[in-house]
This record gives C-alpha cells, sequence and structure tokens, in this order.
C-alpha cells in the first residue's frame, strides 16, 4: 500500500498516523500439525488452506450470536470470535458494545484450535465516513480553517487508511497507516470441558494491548 503513495504538485501538506505490531505467541502452533482443510467463504465457495491445530487450556466466551476466544500473545491477546450459523461477523461489529463485551468474564475450558493461516489487507476512503460522522467543514473549501498550521487556504482532499495483518505457526504481524492529504494462564488441576473453536467459515478477529483494541478484522476467505 506504501509502495502507491505519490505526491502531486497540489499538495500542501500530508499526515500519516502509522501503527506497526508483531509478538509471538505464548505457546506456539507446531508446524508438524499444521494441516490442509476446507474453508467455506462468505460467498459459500469452498477454498483450501493450511489450518494450524492446537489445544490449551484457556478461556471461552459464549455471548449473544458468537463464541469467543483469546490466543495470549507475549505482548497482548488475540481474540477469535465464530459467529453462530445464519449470524455474520459485520453484524456482530455493529453492535453497540460488542468490543466492551469481549473483556468479560470467560469460562475455563480445553479450547481445540484449528485456525488458518491467513495474510488479509485492507485500504478504504475515510472521506464519506468522516462526513457521515458530523466532519464537514475540513472537506468544503469555503469553511475549512486551518490557520493556525497555514494561511494558504488549505482543504482535506482525502483520508485514506489501510492495514494488513498476517497470522502463522509462530505469532502475529500487523501494520497500518492512515493519510490525510490537505491539497492547496496457567493449567488448571482438574478435568475441564472442551471447546472446539474451529475456524473454517468467516470469522472476526481483535488484537488488544493494555485493554486497547489495536487491529479488528474479519476474515472472509482465504487466497
Amino acid at each position: 500500500e506504501t509502495g502507491d503513495i505519490r505526491t502531486d504538485a497540489d499538495n500542501l501538506l500530508r499526515l500519516y498516523n502509522t501503527i506497526y505490531y508483531k509478538a509471538g505467541w505464548r505457546a506456539a502452533f507446531e508446524s508438524g500439525q499444521t494441516k490442509a482443510d476446507t474453508f467455506t467463504a462468505a460467498d459459500g465457495s469452498e477454498r483450501r488452506g493450511d489450518f494450524m491445530h492446537l489445544t490449551e487450556t484457556g478461556g471461552v466466551l459464549r455471548g449473544e450470536g458468537y463464541t469467543a476466544a483469546p490466543r495470549r500473545l507475549k505482548y497482548g491477546r488475540m481474540v477469535f470470535v465464530l459467529s453462530d450459523e445464519g449470524v455474520t461477523p459485520e453484524s456482530l461489529l455493529a453492535r453497540d458494545g460488542f468490543l466492551a463485551e469481549l473483556t468479560g468474564e470467560y469460562d475455563f475450558v480445553d479450547v481445540v484450535w484449528s485456525v488458518p493461516k491467513f495474510d488479509v489487507e485492507s485500504s478504504v476512503d475515510l472521506k464519506d465516513v468522516l462526513k457521515a460522522l458530523g466532519v464537514t467543514d475540513a472537506f468544503d473549501e469555503n469553511k475549512a480553517d486551518f490557520t493556525p498550521l497555514t494561511d494558504n487556504g488549505a482543504v482535506v482532499d482525502s483520508v485514506m487508511q489501510a492495514a494488513r495483518v498476517k497470522v502463522d505457526e509462530e505469532g502475529v504481524e500487523a501494520a497500518a497507516y492512515t493519510e490525510v492529504e490537505a491539497a492547496a494462564g496457567d493449567p488448571m488441576p482438574r478435568e475441564l470441558p472442551e471447546e472446539e473453536m474451529d475456524l473454517d467459515r468467516p470469522f472476526l478477529f481483535a488484537i488488544w494491548k493494555d485493554g486497547v483494541p489495536l487491529f479488528v478484522g474479519t476474515v472472509q476467505t482465504l487466497a
């Protein structure tokens, strides 16, 4: 994404906000347990991919329309959310307070993981989103006022965001940037129930660090 960035003569200022995150799993998936399996994409098509397997004592949260389970990272954690049949990941993200639900109490179980290796990326133009939220004057050349920064009559021309998240046996690597362009747990000593987290259909994830969700996204298909 950043390789495609080009400036032009009308640019007065470009602001970039970036974030980079990389952390290994506390308990890595063994590569010898990675096996090919089928992922059913959002459009109903089937894709083959490499699925990582592991059984470990962890937590599970059964919410309204979904099951969530976290995996511990050396710096933070990654929560995987599998929606119930008939419930889309997008509808969960649209629910008011959904991310706060993921910080609730989890039940201890033996989690049987089946997680596809994935490398997802996306980019989106946030101009219309910001206007819908009420940020309008900054995009209007007759109303924009950036005099504390410049007296050249600056106006915001575009706001772009791009992100990429990669997950494999070793851990997680994620990066994102936002461009604003102005133109002129320990094992329990008892037997626990098992909970399968078989992520063989669309699911969502959230990477948390210090109580803050750094990255939130969905996996709709496998490449």
